[in-house]
């Protein structure tokens, strides 16, 4: 998800002939990640709607969703606006560049809905239960997908020269600054007070009764099964439906 962003930034520094072989990988790379993203927007959706939000703590982490369309579209600006002229391709189409940078701009306008979307969905859910929030490491996710998100709406506010968008962009860039200070105090408090680095806290929590768990479960899974046989025979005479 990042290749287009670096791409474009390492680009304006290269001659021509090396220019092109930087930004078309990076793109290339952006057009994967992107379309894998979607995929699994999906699959996001869909689990959102059959159980629900994630435990208030891992709220967070739904930010994660607001990324992929930012980056996308701040890549494309990037690689629209640093394409070689009187080079290769575009040296036979001269108006290509101008073309695909007015392409550029109105795409990343439409995937910054989307991420703007996603934004909303987790701004309600993290305030929905803010009041049973503890800190959890999913909390960075206040920050890093927002900054794709804030970048890009910068790129837009200056491609499209609209006061507004700037100021909007400024005051979420304060936010996020802001955000990135909170998280960070909350990260050490956690660790001060051993709420995280500790055993049982962090991605072993529950390990100690995993071995039970699994013994409990196993055992009811083989009475379901010797159940299930007594109702194999009625079964084509009647619509009785097996236990699982």
């Amino acid at each position: 998800m990042l290749s287009g962003t670096l791409a474009s930034l390492i680009s304006p520094t290269q001659p021509p002939a090396q220019r092109l072989p930087i930004l078309v990988p990076g793109i290339t790379m952006q057009g994967l990640g992107w379309m894998v993203s979607f995929l699994m927007y999906a699959v996001y959706v869909h689990r959102l709607m059959q159980f629900g939000l994630p435990a208030p703590n891992l709220r967070p982490g739904m930010f994660i969703a607001v990324g992929p369309p930012s980056f996308t579209g701040l890549a494309l600006i990037g690689i629209s606006k640093n394409l070689p002229p009187d080079y290769g391709i575009f040296a036979a189409r001269p108006l290509a560049i101008e073309i695909l940078q007015i392409v550029a701009i109105f795409t990343a306008i439409f995937l910054w809905t989307l991420s703007f979307w996603f934004f909303c969905i987790t701004v309600i859910g993290v305030l929905a239960g803010i009041r049973g929030m503890t800190f959890h490491l999913v909390w960075w996710a206040f920050v890093f997908p927002n900054v794709g998100f804030t970048i890009a709406t910068i790129q837009i506010g200056n491609q499209l020269d609209s006061p507004g968008i700037k100021w909007v962009a400024s005051v979420m860039s304060c936010l996020l600054v802001a955000m990135w200070f909170f998280v960070l105090y909350s990260h050490a408090r956690a660790f001060l007070t051993k709420e995280i680095v500790m055993p049982g806290k962090d991605e072993d929590k529950g390990m100690c009764t995993l071995s039970v768990g699994f013994r409990y479960w196993v055992v009811n899974v083989k009475a379901a099964n010797d159940g299930a046989d007594e109702y194999k025979e009625d079964d084509r005479k009647h619509d009785t439906a097996m236990p699982p």
